[in-house]
C-alpha cells in the first residue's frame, strides 16, 4: 500500500491551500446540527452553497454553518478526520490544512447545553484538529499537516496566535502561519505592526509563511506581503499579472502561488472569464510560474480533483504540466527537508 517514500502508492495529488472549516461535508453540517441541537437554517445554507459568486458573500456564508462546530472539540475532531478520508478518495498523498483557532472557539453567547463540553481555549481546538488528522492518517494513510490562521481585521487574535505558535513549536504537524479573509479591508497601523511581528515570530520559530493576497484585492497587496510581512508563499495571487515587473520578480525568486481554479472561477477572482487567454491561471502555466492547484473550500467548490480536471479540460493543461505543478507543490510544502525530499521523490517516481 505504501511506496518506499512512505506515501501511498498510486496517490500523487498534493494540496497546499485547503481550509479545514470550508471543507466540511454538507451532510456533516446537517447531522451535527441535529446531534448537537444547534439552531440551523437549512434553506439559507443550501442557498448559500448555490449562490456565492463573489468573495464577501462567500465569507459571510460561513456564518451559517460555523456555529455547528464552534467550540465543540468532538465536532472539530470529526471534521478533521473526515477531511483526511475525503483526501484519500481524491488520491491525495499529502495535504496542508489551515484553520483559525480563535474562529473555531465559541463566544459566551454561543455556549449551549448540547451534550458536549465546550473548548476552553484555542489549545483545545488545535488539539482536536491534530487528533482528527492523526486518526485519519492511521486509518487512510494520507499524510497531512496544519497551518494556523488569523483573519484580516482581527487584530485581537494576533498576540494569542504568537503564543500558540510557541506552544506548538515542537509538534510535527503544526507547520505554518496564514492570514485569510477580506484583503480589501484597510490596514490600521496596529494591525500591520502586529502582523509583521506575528510573521517575524513565526519565521524565528521555523514555521512556513503564507498569506492571502491578490485574490480580489489590488496587485499592490502582493509586494506588501512579500516585502513588509515577508511571506514566502501567496494564497491565490491572481492579480500578479497586472504588473509584469512583479511577475518577473516572482519568477526569479520562485515565489510559490497557491492557485484554486474553481474557487477563482466561481468567485470571479480572475478579473476575466475562465476561457479568456488572459486568465491568470493560464498565464501562470504559459510563463511557468511556480504554482500549485488546490480546492480552497471543498464544501463550495468540490475537492482537488475537479480543480485539476477543469485545468485539463478548459485550459488544456497537459499531463506534463500537471506533473510540473505537483512537483511545485511538493517542493513548496512546509515540511522538514528530509520529509520534503521524500515527497518530491514520491511525485517524481510517477514520471
Amino acid at each position: 500500500m505504501f511506496a518506499t517514500s512512505g506515501f501511498l502508492s498510486g496517490f500523487y495529488n498534493v494540496e497546499l491551500h485547503h481550509h479545514l472549516d470550508g471543507c466540511i461535508r454538507a451532510e456533516t453540517v446537517r447531522d451535527m446540527a441535529r446531534q448537537y441541537q444547534v439552531p440551523f437554517d437549512q434553506a439559507k445554507f443550501e442557498a448559500a452553497l448555490a449562490g456565492c459568486t463573489s468573495l464577501v458573500p462567500f465569507l459571510e456564508a460561513f456564518r451559517l454553518f460555523l456555529p455547528v462546530i464552534q467550540g465543540n472539540v468532538e465536532a472539530i475532531e470529526r471534521l478533521a478526520y473526515e477531511c483526511v478520508e475525503d483526501q484519500y478518495n481524491n488520491k491525495v498523498a499529502f495535504f496542508e490544512t489551515r484553520f483559525a483557532p480563535y474562529l473555531l472557539l465559541s463566544g459566551e453567547d454561543q455556549i449551549r447545553d448540547c451534550g458536549f463540553v465546550p473548548a476552553a481555549c484555542a489549545h483545545d481546538v488545535v488539539d482536536a484538529v491534530l487528533t482528527g488528522l492523526e486518526r485519519g492518517e492511521k486509518d487512510f494513510g494520507v499524510k497531512s499537516t496544519a497551518i494556523l490562521c488569523s483573519l484580516r481585521g482581527q487584530s485581537q487574535w494576533l498576540e494569542p496566535l504568537m503564543r500558540l505558535l510557541k506552544h506548538y513549536k515542537f509538534h510535527p504537524k503544526v507547520v505554518g502561519i496564514d492570514i485569510a479573509g477580506n484583503e480589501n479591508l484597510p490596514w490600521t497601523a496596529e494591525e500591520l505592526q502586529l502582523t509583521k511581528k506575528l510573521y517575524r515570530v513565526a519565521r524565528s520559530l521555523g514555521y512556513g509563511c503564507t498569506f492571502h493576497a491578490g485574490e480580489q484585492g489590488k496587485v499592490e497587496n502582493i509586494p506588501l506581503v512579500l516585502d513588509e510581512i515577508k511571506t514566502t508563499r501567496i494564497g491565490h495571487g491572481y492579480a500578479v499579472f497586472q504588473d509584469p515587473d512583479l511577475v518577473n520578480r516572482c519568477l526569479v525568486d520562485q515565489v510559490h502561488f497557491e492557485f484554486c481554479p474553481i474557487s477563482a472561477k466561481v468567485l470571479s477572482s480572475l478579473g476575466t472569464s475562465f476561457d479568456d487567454p488572459r486568465n491568470p491561471i493560464r498565464l501562470g502555466s504559459e510563463k511557468q510560474l511556480n504554482f500549485s492547484l488546490s480546492s480552497d473550500d471543498a464544501l463550495f467548490f468540490g475537492n482537488i480533483q475537479p480543480s485539476i480536471d477543469i485545468c485539463k479540460k478548459q485550459l488544456n493543461f497537459s499531463e506534463e504540466e500537471l506533473f510540473r505543478i505537483r512537483v511545485n507543490a511538493a517542493k513548496a510544502a512546509f515540511l522538514p527537508n528530509s520529509e520534503k525530499a521524500s515527497l518530491v521523490d514520491h511525485i517524481l517516481a510517477r514520471k
